[in-house]
């Protein structure tokens, strides 16, 4: 990985981190707002688009579920983890974009197809396993173009501050 490229993945890392993170504000202001709960309400309505966010199939914590449900979370934090194992492995390069796709939703979509038959009950485990390995292979199919985009964006930036620089001397 080149510096630049190394640079790009670093900035990506540290979205994914932010983004993981930023899904305990809303518990956390639940939390410590209580009995009040204004605050938190409009931080949970922000995520609100993104996820149905049932209580019963939501993580929790201090007793305030998060932002999103298990499933969400599995993907959210299973894309954590890809990005973070991603130096060290790269998923699938022998293997075209659909299958790799195909490989990465069959688990979840085998959750919830059973669950809608009434073969199996989904549970808070399953979501949030089957989000987080389709949430691993979204990271090794889209990291590499992430990257390629970002350190694109760094370089043109780079070259645009240096000619700017050097019109001005």
């Amino acid at each position: 990985m080149s510096k630049v490229e190394h640079r790009a993945y670093i900035l990506i890392l540290g979205c994914v981190i932010l983004w993981c993170v930023v899904l305990f504000v809303p518990p956390i202001i639940a939390y410590v707002e209580e009995p009040s709960q204004e605050i938190s309400h409009f931080s949970y309505r922000c995520f609100s688009s993104i996820c149905h966010q049932f209580e019963m199939r939501s993580l929790s914590i201090f007793g305030h579920k998060l932002a999103v449900c298990a499933r969400c979370s599995g993907i959210y934090f299973g894309a954590l983890l890809g990005v973070l194992l991603y130096p060290f492995v790269r998923f699938g390069k022998h293997w075209s974009l659909r299958t790799l796709w195909i490989i990465a939703i069959l688990p979840m979509l085998t959750d919830v197809l059973l669950n809608a038959v009434g073969i199996h009950t989904s549970s808070i485990a399953s979501r949030l396993a089957t989000g987080a390995f389709f949430g691993i292979g979204c990271a090794g199919i889209l990291l590499p173009i992430a990257i390629e985009a970002v350190t694109n964006l760094l370089s043109h930036l780079s070259n645009q501050q240096g000619a700017q620089y050097e019109s001005e001397t």
